[in-house]
């Protein structure tokens, strides 16, 4: 079978660092030989400068085509008019306004990707980097992050505190995967999803309003609906738990036979309410995530499938109670992980 490369083969296998020495100097030679156009401010740029300054909005192509691309795959670059960052969710709102005012699309972006390809307008993009405040509270176990703020960060901070936070990859935006999907990752073992994990919420919604999801007439974004539903505005703060840490957690892999052992003794885990976080891995991310380049992770995958037996793994992360229990639960656990 073929493989996609690793985030590690994309780091060492692609060597981004050179591409990127060897852009800056073609930009270079380019400016030297053509100098770039100037390109005026017209009335819309105005009023976008004068809700957030000069320096954070523009209508210059050579800014704008950081915002004219996404992973989606079936989506076409698309140039927006213009690109704003908001500091507030006041500059946020004013910002809203504007573009109703102007009769312009927007839309939002956090770090700048979407898998869905919704981070495209013809009209003004709001890139929220920004918005980067946290603020723990650790009386009540809550902290409350700006959209600008990414799950690394959230956590980093969190645990400074001797606490966690339920959140998924770490470049993603936590108030992001809030709107588009929920937060779901291998620590909702213990810790829940969706409604279980967030406290409250502020948005600015399609008139300019400020409201937060604990005001009486906020709408309820968890009641059940078949269909998929529109956020009910620009998300510019959330507030979630956070879970304190025992100080003794480690990791520990139980290697399977087959994927569907794997996934009866997760559920099995998980019933008994074992463990804080818990994966089913497959051969393939295995291989992949523990290599350096593609030959090495097909020579990984074979060692574990034709070798070792090993199709899938159960990764649980536990403190030294839950660890025990697994141990007198299977015959052989890879430990420290």
């Amino acid at each position: 079978s073929t493989f996609a490369p690793s985030s590690s083969e994309r780091l060492t296998g692609m060597r981004p660092m050179k591409a990127m020495k060897a852009l800056k100097q073609y930009v270079k030679a380019a400016i030297k030989e053509n100098s770039p156009a100037r390109i005026e401010a017209d009335a819309v740029l105005k009023d976008l400068r004068g809700i957030v300054g000069t320096e954070w909005a523009s209508n210059d192509p050579a800014i704008l085509i950081a915002y004219a691309n996404d992973p989606f795959p079936l989506k076409e670059m698309q140039m927006p008019g213009y690109v704003v960052l908001p500091g507030t969710a006041e500059e946020v709102a004013s910002v809203v306004n504007l573009a109703d005012k102007w009769g312009l699309p927007y839309t939002v972006r956090g770090n700048g990707s979407s898998v869905f390809g919704l981070v495209f307008s013809d009209g003004i993009v709001l890139d929220m980097y920004r918005m980067k405040k946290i603020s723990v509270d650790t009386d009540n176990w809550t902290v409350t992050v700006e959209p600008g703020v990414t799950a690394f960060e959230m956590q980093a901070e969190a645990q400074k505190h001797g606490f966690r936070v339920n959140v998924a990859e770490p470049a993603a935006t936590v108030c992001g995967n809030i709107v588009c999907t929920g937060i779901f990752s291998t620590w909702s073992n213990a810790y829940g999803v969706g409604a279980d994990n967030l406290i409250n919420a502020e948005f600015v919604d399609y008139a300019g309003r400020i409201f937060e999801l604990n005001d009486r007439d906020a709408p309820n974004l968890f009641a059940y609906e078949n269909g998929i539903m529109a956020p009910p505005g620009i998300c510019t703060s959330a507030r979630v738990r956070m879970y304190p840490t025992t100080g003794d957690e480690e990791g520990l892999l139980i290697p399977f036979g087959t994927f569907d052992d794997a996934l009866a003794f997760a559920r099995d885990l998980s019933a008994r309410r074992i463990g804080t976080a818990l994966a089913v891995l497959g051969g393939h991310y295995l291989s992949s995530f523990m290599s350096p380049s593609v030959e090495l992770a097909e020579k990984i995958k074979g060692n574990f499938t034709e070798a070792l037996d090993i199709h899938a793994m159960v990764l649980m992360v536990g403190d030294q109670y839950a660890r025990d229990a697994v141990r007198k639960m299977t015959s052989a656990t890879i430990d420290n992980c």
